[in-house]
């Protein structure tokens, strides 16, 4: 129930920009983040604002929530991100609630999932304003041997 799935993460972020994603709307990206988080904005029109991490790489919600504006259509978050770092899911609660306030959409990218271990999942139910992509790549502990060259992903 509620599951698309995508030939890779990039064909089901896309699709998001494609429904959700006006000219001139704001999309807020963490950085560092997924390369294709600062690319689709460009390609869609849209009003790239990228909230950094701290140099230890921690992330504060309120520093998220503080871009959040009412031209916010979407929020770009991997969870975990590529440099190791999660956030908490008490802090991405916050985030959601305050994107739900704006009527903004919150993506969190969960390719790295297997590496940390905890998901958002949980928050679908209550939150009709979150989406959560998940991949299976190559060398993917989710891939079965026989097939090391297949990507799938679901949004």
């Amino acid at each position: 129930e509620n599951i698309l799935l995508f030939n890779g993460s990039d064909s089901g972020i896309k699709s998001l920009f494609e429904v959700f994603v006006e000219p001139q709307d704001e999309v807020i990206s963490l950085t560092p983040s997924y390369g294709m988080f600062f690319l689709y904005p460009k390609m869609f029109g849209a009003k790239l604002i990228q909230v950094g991490y701290e140099q230890d790489f921690s992330l504060q919600a309120g520093k998220v929530i503080g871009k959040i504006t009412e031209r916010t259509k979407l929020l770009l978050i991997a969870n975990p991100n590529h440099t190791g770092t999660a956030i908490s899911q008490a802090e991405l609660l916050m985030i959601i609630e305050a994107a739900a306030e704006h009527k903004a959409l919150v993506l969190i990218d969960e390719a790295y999932f297997e590496f940390h271990g905890e998901t958002a999942i949980s928050l679908i139910e209550d939150h009709d304003n979150l989406v959560i992509s998940r991949t299976m790549a190559k060398g993917s502990p989710s891939i079965p041997p026989p097939l090391p060259s297949r990507q799938i992903s679901a949004v």
